[in-house]
């Protein structure tokens, strides 16, 4: 009797041996594995059940969780506010780096920031008198680009910006460049109108696209020179077939973000 049980139990022991072994030894015992085990799940479930009864997981603290949820959160604003102060710091950073060679040590350059800008296209600027803006002072953005200047009246801690492109600035004389630089200019004066500007010139130079510079001695000497903006497109004066009427557009407008600098003709902070 027990010769008859021993043949057919030797190899089930043999593959139920083979079923338990890791898999890293045998790779083929895989689906075996899973025929042995099948009967046991059962008792490992309710095994499982019973650890979790006889050593349940310790609750955390309502006080504790929300002192965490809070620790969190305040970690979250720290980062986001030094993000914000690391970009904010970068672009004035570019700002300065921006500014025209030849600018370089002549007043005092100070980087600058919009605060608010109303409807007319009129700025304030986070700083005043201060740390020595004055009315006048010419202000640029990244490029060699003239945004416009400092009107009145400075507040300690804050100023206005007016563009350039405002009607309260006046005309501007400004020199058209073309493709060819200096060799291919001309000076006129241009109008405000419409947050932009527009000019007659002799129709049988400039094409749309030139450059448009400052050459205007009503401003400060930083400013000459500084990009205004180009020609956007021009039209033909019926009446003087020679002469075209250009539209030029500003090459800073309020809103892109970039980082102002103020350049300070003062040699002085006042409070």
């Amino acid at each position: 009797m027990l010769d008859r049980l021993r043949t057919p139990l030797a190899p089930a022991l043999i593959v139920a041996l083979l079923a338990l072994a890791p898999a890293r030894w045998l790779g083929w015992t895989n689906d075996a594995a899973a025929l042995v085990w099948l009967p046991l799940r059962p008792a490992a479930h309710l095994g499982t059940v019973a650890a979790g009864w006889l050593r349940p997981p310790a609750p955390v603290p309502v006080a504790d969780a929300q002192m965490l949820a809070a620790e969190r959160d305040e970690l979250l604003a720290l980062v986001q506010r030094l993000r914000s102060d690391l970009e904010a710091k970068t672009r004035s950073i570019e700002a300065l780096e921006g500014l025209p060679r030849p600018m370089h040590g002549r007043g005092r350059p100070i980087a600058a920031s919009v605060v608010t800008t109303g409807p007319d296209g009129i700025a304030t600027l986070n700083v005043g008198r201060r740390h020595g803006v004055s009315p006048g002072d010419p202000v640029l953005a990244g490029g060699g680009r003239l945004v416009g200047r400092v009107g009145e009246p400075v507040d300690a801690n804050a100023c206005v910006l007016i563009p350039a492109s405002h009607a309260a600035v006046g005309d501007l004389r400004v020199r058209l460049v073309g493709d060819r630089g200096s060799d291919d200019s001309a000076l006129c004066l241009l109008e405000p109108i419409g947050g932009a500007w527009t000019a007659e010139v002799d129709a049988t130079r400039l094409a749309v696209g030139a450059s448009v510079r400052l050459d205007d001695p009503a401003w400060d000497h930083a400013a000459q020179g500084l990009l205004l903006g180009r020609v956007a497109d021009r039209s033909e004066v019926p009446e003087r077939p020679l002469r075209a009427r250009i539209r030029v557009v500003p090459s800073w407008r309020a809103g892109d973000g970039a980082a102002l600098v103020v350049h300070r003709t003062s040699t002085e902070a006042t409070p």
